[in-house]
């Protein structure tokens, strides 16, 4: 939707949020016994989030294909779904059909891995029988999901915006972006500013405290909430492409730049690889010496600097064979197993470095390292689930204009575009 220069894109629908889970390893979550809903509704009952549940016109049938036990069909308590509400949500422990288009928060189910039966690496996570569970999306998460769409959570400056956002998304229940100020007592927008004085009357706001710092709208009122809860999000990015480049009706923005790499590997408990020994060297190149991706270094005027603090090695110096950076040239990449400086601008991959499991990664696509796990991100399928939440899909190459446009403005860098092998 579109309202005074910007387009409105409110999270993840049924679809999405299903393609996140799996690209996790997992699935939205199934109730298979009464265990397990209790397990859910003592865990997650806070929260409103998608199940894997869907009304095939005649009943509930669970993602996996199997149909909902009829020994715990009275425990739950299910109204028959229809046309317009075939998907079931969690809603205050209480499961409800709904609409599968709504922007909400999911639950997903993973199996635990066998190297680590019992454990979940995500602190945040929680352990039942044989799988962790995992709400998303969290308020940083979907912070995170609208910068990389080239927005940001949606502010409210005027009663026209107001009246848009009700109209258009009051249905839902989302976080927007504002956070109350616990030392002067007030609801601040992320871009820094204080609601203006009609806006405050308008919005009818409660105070926030240090546990409900964050705004959502639900059903459209503005409440204050836990930052922490999985609920839907509503995105606002600019119509006019600004940081990104605009031709033939579409903005293009061509992946993670280094403060996005950074941002999304702390985001997964780790930070930018950083090459501490020869043979950290000689892993990631024997790994990943096929990629070209961001490591956790910068120029600092005179000497490289590890995102760490430290500087390199000077026993290792030798072998990494680095050049000086310079003003334009201040951040390092890995291209073909060689070190090079480069712009911090331009989009490529990005190698992180996340603490262990003891001695296993829980992604069976990640490398494990003397207390580490290395992964490189993103993928072709984790680029394209990162383009749709943005509300748009990986480039793709339609006209001899286009295909100029894209060399002179996004030449320099190494990223997919949106064709396949058929």
């Amino acid at each position: 939707m579109s309202f005074d220069g910007s387009c409105y894109h409110d999270g993840h629908d049924r679809d999405e949020a299903q393609l996140i889970c799996q690209q996790g390893g997992g699935s939205l979550a199934i109730v298979s016994s009464e265990e397990e809903y209790d397990f859910m509704v003592a865990n997650f009952g806070d929260d409103t989030f998608y199940v894997g549940a869907q009304w095939n016109g005649n009943e509930w049938v669970w993602d996996d294909g199997t149909t909902i036990d009829p020994n715990i069909l009275p425990l739950l308590n299910l109204p028959d779904g229809d046309a317009d509400n075939s998907c079931l949500m969690m809603d205050a422990g209480v499961l409800t059909p709904t609409s599968c288009d709504i922007a909400m928060g999911f639950l997903c189910e993973t199996p635990e891995t066998p190297e680590t039966p019992g454990v979940c690496e995500d602190d945040d996570d929680m352990y039942y029988d044989g799988s962790c569970y995992h709400t998303g999306s969290d308020r940083d998460e979907a912070q995170l999901i609208c910068l990389q769409g080239g927005g940001s959570l949606a502010i409210v400056s005027s009663e026209e915006e107001y009246d848009f956002m009700v109209e258009n998304f009051g249905a839902g229940t989302f976080y927007v972006g504002a956070k109350w100020d616990v030392n002067n007592n007030e609801w601040v927008w992320d871009d820094g500013s204080t609601l203006e004085p009609g806006v405050v009357a308008l919005l009818d706001l409660p105070a926030g405290d240090a546990t409900n710092s964050c705004l959502m709208m639900d059903d459209g009122v503005f409440t204050a909430t836990s930052c922490d809860i999985a609920m839907g999000f509503l995105c606002e990015t600019p119509t006019v492409c600004e940081d990104d480049m605009s031709f033939d009706g579409s903005c293009y923005h061509d992946g993670h730049d280094r403060d996005e790499a950074q941002l999304i590997c702390q985001q997964g408990g780790g930070s930018l690889a950083i090459v501490s020994s020869q043979a950290d060297y000689d892993f990631m190149v024997a790994n990943f010496g096929d990629d070209t991706f961001y490591v956790g270094a910068q120029w600092n005027g005179n000497e490289w600097v590890w995102d760490d603090g430290t500087t390199i090695d000077p026993t290792i110096l030798p072998l990494l064979n680095l050049p000086d950076g310079d003003a334009d040239n201040s951040c390092l990449m890995m291209d073909a197993g060689v070190l090079t400086p480069t712009s911090c601008d331009i989009a490529m991959g990005f190698l992180c470095e996340t603490p262990e499991t003891p001695g296993v990664c829980e992604d069976d696509d990640d490398m494990y390292y003397d207390g580490s796990c290395y992964h490189t991100g993103s993928d072709r399928d984790e680029a394209q689930l990162i383009c749709l939440q943005g509300g748009g899909s990986l480039a793709i190459v339609s006209s001899e204009e286009e295909y100029d446009f894209m060399v002179e403005n996004f030449g320099a860098g190494t990223f997919y575009v949106g064709g396949q092998v058929g």
